[in-house]
């Protein structure tokens, strides 16, 4: 937060990407996962375990379906993340 502004080094980097009344709108959300994508639990659960990166930070076999969707959401975005960009743990 800046100035009363969220998101607002989000917002300053797509200032020359996106209309000045998109980019400074005041009726800006957060990004969630929508519910539909949380139907199907076991396709996230599948790339979380099958992410080399988390194998330093989670025990995988600990997580199940009834983990709570926000940390599910986090964990699955973290892990794409990783694979998209080929971050590797520094052993």
């Amino acid at each position: 937060v800046h100035e009363g502004w969220s998101k607002y080094i989000l917002r300053k980097s797509a200032e020359k990407k996106l209309p000045k009344e998109i980019v400074w709108r005041s009726t800006k959300i957060g990004f969630e996962a929508p519910k539909n994508w949380m139907l199907s639990k076991e396709i996230l659960l599948q790339v979380i375990r099958e992410s080399p990166f988390l194998d330093e930070y989670i025990d995988k076999e600990k997580i199940s379906t009834n983990i709570d969707d926000v940390s599910l959401w986090k964990l699955y975005n973290l892990a794409v993340w990783a694979r998209e960009f080929n971050v590797q743990e520094k052993g």
